[in-house]
Parts: structure tokens; C-alpha cells; sequence
């Protein structure tokens, strides 16, 4: 749904982010893919803070409970 509210340059920019953080390329990004590049963006923190804050973000993007996020999802939360 969130994918329809978006211009293209936005839609754009949703993909890229998505593929930095789906590094396999399988299309949906796991919560291990999510965590390691969580990590990256986030540094000079607590380790356990930033775990904690990057699974709630996880928990609310991954809105049927798959254990992975796909564009969709990531669309919505997105925006």
C-alpha cells in the first residue's frame, strides 16, 4: 500500500535503501541483515541500545510477522 503513495524519486530512493539493507539480494531483508546494517548506520553507541532500538523498528516494519521485511512493508514503514 505504501508503495502507491510515493513518487517515483521516492519510490526510487525506498529501493535503494531496501537493497543496502537486503545484502543477499533474495528480495526481503531479514532481521540479521537489518541488525548488521542498523549497526552500520548507527555507531558510537551502546551495542545492546542500538540492538534494542533496530528490533523494535524491525518488529514494526515486518507487519504479517514473517521474521523478514519485504518492499512492501518496507515502503510503509518508510513512509
Amino acid at each position: 500500500m505504501g508503495s502507491h503513495l510515493a513518487t517515483r524519486n521516492q519510490l526510487r530512493e525506498m529501493k535503494n535503501s531496501f537493497n543496502q539493507f537486503d545484502t543477499n539480494g533474495d528480495g526481503v531483508i531479514s532481521r540479521e541483515e537489518f541488525l548488521n546494517a542498523y549497526r552500520k548506520t548507527i555507531q558510537n553507541q551502546d551495542v545492546d541500545a542500538i540492538d534494542e532500538r533496530a528490533n523494535e523498528i524491525f518488529d514494526q516494519a515486518d507487519q504479517d510477522g514473517s521474521g523478514q521485511v519485504d518492499f512492501a512493508e518496507w515502503c510503509t514503514a518508510s513512509i
